[in-house]
Order: structure tokens, then C-alpha cells, then sequence
């Protein structure tokens, strides 16, 4: 089943549609002219490809390069996706123009566009899309240029010059061969990013801190996303078979994460061993930079397979629907996998041998434990890669589950101060109600402080680039205790309920923190035991979970990875606490209610 489409963008391409069917509707067909690319004196061209993907803005360079070699001195100006204002920043082009899908923003946006590129008084324009794209066809018919050309088909009633489809199929070849129609020479052309020596420079150094490159053995990029409603993506658990098998061969492995992909971080965080980089690298020029020094990149049907072919990096693309022959490289850059059952890890794990030119046959891997290649589970550590996987997979269910138990014991203590008089047992003005408030606030600081020590060491969450090791935490407040966080979530929701003098609620919090000892805790626990090992074991057997032997006495340093954004939490539940004991006077209750009824009367 598809994922359902975000509102706006959804909204957008209505508006988009709709628009171009009152401007086909509107609009008179275009008179065909006479055209011949080799006879005309063009000095300005603009070259449009107007889809968001990064594959298809890859696949239109060899417009660029043809364009640029046919006509060195003219004006060549180029409409695109703003991936593509990246990627072709070392391209032979001397205007770059952005198409957007925000909602309502493309409204007055491409009107905009139109009127920039009307202005500048085109030669030529030409939709290289191959595809009868709506948005493409417009922009060229409306762009204001002595020649519009694109394809012929159902938008191509703005074209004054129409080219027969070409009768390839396959994205590489469909386009050279459209402009060879058109007139331009080099049939064979493909896909070439230009990076510049200082870029692959970087690219190389990341990597070489990543991974201790200059090890002299071959590295190996993995790709691990795809687009999963399409259903392109391959599974996350034959990803970690392949990956560990790779990096127990004894080749340098590089997993590499995407924005569509970053809720599965957190799987191969869990699943992978520690000394396998995870990198997530949004920057994509920084991103290709890194692939370009790989030796081999391997990745699903996806942008970054054009962009690793674009680099001239060998690639093994990994296909799980059988339309490879509309969208898959050729030999000559890639390796192309298929099967009508779905690729399995071994298929892939041999063929990445072959394309490294190492011995597919059973070998010994790094610690000189032999495996057959034919069977991956025969590799120990690949079992384990899977059992972590599992076990993070069993985690993060009720994890999901209970993201939301923070916000409903918030809201239950609104209700209940909103709608429940304060309760007589520290009457309001007397020492023991000031206590409590005392008592409230005292706890909430503290919690707050040790969530802000605990998250500080590395206790909630992790850095989307990781470094090369990543450890059990042992430090901070860690080394008295195993889960402050938890310690430190029960301490504000105690203050909170002192504050409120919502005393009965403790019996729901404590309902909240058994269900988390009980489920969260004991699966994180299990899962913690299976991804170090002897190690956990020692720490819970020297470490208790909630409540330390001893008073910590020193060692209050703050660690490295304490954010701003964690200060904004913690002065959120101060001010919540502020809230709730404002509330909790019946004056303030009954100036509330009277200024709802004057709003809502």
C-alpha cells in the first residue's frame, strides 16, 4: 500500500494540473516550424527538466554537455529542481532557475518564473524530460522562445517544434537519442557530475576518518533507502546481512542514510557492529563527494544510484521491481540485480566479490573464521546483526506506543486542576502548602538536572553521523545509575503533580512507570544484553537500575552532547510547573472561567 502524500504537495499538484488543463483548453496549438539544429545561430538556450527527483535531473546532464560542445559561446540557462542547483554547480551553465512545489507558494512563483524567463528572449527552448512532462511543456511553451521543442504527445500543443519518440526505452539512452533527433551529435553520451579536486578531496578525508582508509583495502558504500512506496526499497534486515557480511571480509563498509531513510537509523544503529560507520549526509555535493572515493557503491533503484553512476563509480543497483530496463544503468557503470522473488543478500554479497575481483568462493573472513558465501547466516556475526535487529525492532513498537504518555499525563493534570477544586489537605496560605510548592519545584529542578546530565553523556538519542566506535555509556550520572532518564521523567512528574496538588494522579504515573519498567525498560535491557554482551552484564550486575548505592560526590561534569534544545525543555517544564501552581488558586480558577465565558458568551 502507498504512503498517502503529504497535504500540500498533494494540494500543489491538483493546483499544477488543473492549471495546465485550463491553459491546454485555453490556449491555441502552436504552428509547427521549420527547425534545424546545425543551421541555426542560437546565443540563448534554456534546457528544462521540471521534476524534484534527483534521479531525473542526473539523467538530463548530457543536455548540458551536448548543448555546451554545439554551441560554446551561446547563453545556456537551465530549469530544474533546487537538488539540481546544487548538483550542476560545476556544469557548463550560466543561469540556473528553480521550480518549487510549496503550496500556495508556486501560485505567484511560476508567474514569476515566466515572466524572468520571457524577458531574457530565448532562441530555443527544449523540454528534455522525454516523458510528456505537463509542467515542462508549459514552461517551454510559455517561456517566450523562437523555437519550442519537446516531444510529441499530449502536451505538446505549445511545441512549434515536435520530435518523433525515440523507440528506446531505457531513461539513459531515450534522451541522447531524442537530441540526436533534434539534431545533436554523440548518441552514446551519459551522465557526468563535475566535482571539483578540493570536493573530492573532502570526500576523501570524511571517509578516510571513518573508516582508516589508507589501510589499503577496498571501500564499499552502501545506500540503504529506496523509495518503499513504490515499492523499490529492499528489506532492512537483507541490508544488515549484506552490510556485515562485507565489512567480516574485511573490506572497508560505509552506510550511508538519506532523509527519506531516517527512520530506519535507528534499526541499523542497533542491528550493525560499532566499528561500521553510519553517515547521514544531506549536502548533496558533500554526499557525492564521499561516494566518488568509494570503489564500489551499492544502493536500491534510487537517486543515488544515478548520482553514483554520474561519478563513474561502479555500482551495483539492486532492483526490486522488473522495470530495470526502463530505469537501470548501463553495464558499462552498473551491475544491475534482479529476481522475480526479490534479490537475496547472498546474490548481492557474491556479486559485490566479483565487481571487487576478490574470490566469491568460501573464504575466511577477518577474524579467520570460515563461511560459505552461498549462506550468510554461516556467518556468526551476521546472526547477531539480525538477532539485534529483532530485538530493536521488539523495542521500538512499545517505544512508539508510549512516545505519547508524557503529553497524556500533561493533559490529565490540566483537566484534573482545571475541573477538580484544590484539594484540603495543605490548605492555601498556610506553611505546609508553601512546603509543597517547595517540595514541587525542588523535584522538578532536579529531575530536570538530571535528565540535562544524563542527556549530556549520550542517554537519549544519537548523532546522525556517528563516530567510529560507539560504546555502552558508563559515565556520568550512568555510573550510579542505569536509567536517570526514567529516574529523572518520574522526579518531574512527581513536582508537577506537588505544584498542581493533584495528588490522586500519583496513581496514574505510577501506572506509567510500571508499564515502562515493565515493557520499555526490560526490552531495552534485552536488547542491550545482545549488543555487548558480557559487558551489560557485568554493568548491571555493579550498577542498580533507579536507585544508587551511593550519593555521587564528584564526576558532575557535563558531557559533550548536551544541546540548546534540551535547556528549552527543561525551562518548559519550570514553566509548566509556574502554570500549574498558578492554577491552583481558586481566584485565579474563577478569573480564568470568567474570561472564557466573556470570550465564548
Amino acid at each position: 500500500m502507498s504512503r498517502p502524500k503529504i497535504f500540500r504537495y498533494s494540494l500543489n499538484q491538483k493546483l499544477r494540473r488543473t492549471t495546465n488543463w485550463i491553459m491546454r483548453w485555453a490556449t491555441p496549438c502552436s504552428k509547427e516550424e521549420h527547425f534545424d539544429v546545425r543551421q541555426e545561430q542560437l546565443e540563448r538556450i534554456l534546457i528544462v527538466r521540471a521534476t524534484f527527483r534527483m534521479g531525473d535531473s542526473i539523467l538530463a546532464i548530457p543536455a548540458v554537455w551536448l548543448f555546451r560542445k554545439r554551441f560554446p559561446h551561446a547563453r545556456i540557462d537551465f530549469v530544474g529542481a533546487p537538488i539540481s542547483a546544487e548538483l550542476f554547480h560545476n556544469l557548463p551553465i550560466d543561469n540556473h532557475f528553480t521550480i518549487t512545489r510549496r503550496c500556495p507558494g508556486s501560485g505567484w512563483d511560476y508567474p514569476l518564473l515566466l515572466r524572468r524567463l520571457r524577458s531574457v528572449g530565448y532562441d530555443l527552448a527544449v523540454d528534455v524530460s522525454c516523458s510528456q512532462s505537463a509542467m515542462g511543456s508549459f514552461l517551454v511553451g510559455f517561456s517566450g522562445a523562437r523555437f519550442r521543442a519537446g516531444l510529441k504527445g499530449r502536451w505538446d500543443r505549445w511545441f512549434n517544434v515536435r520530435i518523433a519518440r525515440p523507440s528506446e526505452r531505457n531513461k539513459y539512452r531515450i534522451l541522447p537519442a531524442f537530441l540526436k533527433n533534434l539534431g545533436l551529435e554523440s548518441y552514446d553520451s551519459l551522465p557526468a557530475l563535475a566535482l571539483s579536486s578540493t570536493e573530492k578531496e573532502d570526500g576523501r578525508k570524511k571517509l578516510q576518518a571513518l573508516t582508516g582508509q589508507g589501510s589499503g583495502r577496498c571501500t564499499v558504500g552502501v545506500f540503504v533507502g529506496g523509495r518503499k512506496a513504490w515499492g523499490k526499497k529492499w528489506p532492512t534486515r537483507k541490508f544488515c546481512e549484506l552490510i556485515t557480511a562485507l565489512y567480516r571480509q574485511g573490506l572497508n563498509v560505509i552506510t550511508f542514510i538519506g532523509p527519506e531513510e531516517k527512520d530506519s537509523l535507528g534499526y541499523f544503529r542497533d542491528a550493525l557492529e560499532s566499528a561500521i560507520p553510519i553517515v547521514f549526509e544531506p549536502a548533496p555535493r558533500d554526499f557525492a563527494a564521499m561516494i566518488s572515493n568509494c570503489d564500489l557503491f551499492v544502493t536500491c533503484d534510487s537517486g543515488p544510484m544515478h548520482m553514483a553512476c554520474g561519478l563513474g563509480i561502479r555500482t551495483v543497483a539492486i532492483f526490486e521491481n522488473p522495470n530495470f530496463d526502463h530505469w537501470g544503468p548501463p553495464s558499462s557503470l552498473a551491475r544491475i540485480v534482479f529476481g522475480p522473488g526479490g534479490c537475496s543478500a547472498e546474490e548481492v554479497f557474491r556479486i559485490c566479490l566479483e565487481e571487487l575481483f576478490l574470490d566469491p568462493a568460501p573464504v575466511p573472513d577477518a577474524t579467520g573464521e570460515g563461511f560459505d558465501s552461498s549462506s550468510l547466516m554461516s556467518i556468526p556475526a551476521v546472526s547477531k546483526a539480525l538477532r539485534r535487529l529483532e530485538k530493536s525492532v521488539a523495542l521500538r513498537r512499545p517505544l512508539f506506543i508510549t512516545r505519547y504518555a508524557p503529553s497524556f499525563f500533561i493533559l490529565s493534570l490540566l483537566i484534573y486542576t482545571w475541573f477538580f477544586p484544590p484539594s484540603a489537605i495543605f490548605p492555601e496560605g498556610t506553611w505546609m502548602e508553601e512546603l509543597t510548592d517547595a517540595v514541587g519545584f525542588g523535584l522538578l529542578i532536579a529531575g530536570g538536572l538530571v535528565r540535562m546530565w544524563a542527556v549530556s553523556h549520550g542517554g537519549k538519542g544519537a548523532r546522525l553521523y556517528r563516530p567510529h566506535e560507539l560504546k555502552l555509556i558508563t559515565t556520568g550520572p550512568y555510573a550510579y545509575i542505569r536509567h536517570p532518564v526514567s529516574v529523572a521523567a518520574v522526579l518531574i512528574g512527581i513536582g508537577l503533580i506537588f505544584l498542581s496538588d493533584a495528588f490522586p494522579l500519583i496513581v496514574l504515573l505510577l501506572a506509567f512507570f510500571a508499564l515502562h519498567h515493565g515493557v520499555i525498560i526490560a526490552a531495552e535491557e534485552e536488547f542491550l544484553k545482545e549488543k555487548y554482551g558480557e559487558g551489560f552484564v557485568n554493568y548491571c550486575d555493579s550498577v542498580p537500575k533507579y536507585i544508587p548505592l551511593a550519593l555521587p560526590k564528584r564526576d558532575f561534569s557535563s558531557g559533550s552532547r548536551l544541546s540548546g534544545a534540551e535547556f528549552t525543555s527543561i525551562w518548559g517544564f519550570i514553566l509548566t510547573g509556574f502554570l500549574f501552581d498558578w492554577l491552583e488558586s481558586l481566584v485565579h480558577r474563577s478569573w480564568l472561567t470568567s474570561v472564557y465565558r466573556w470570550i465564548f458568551r
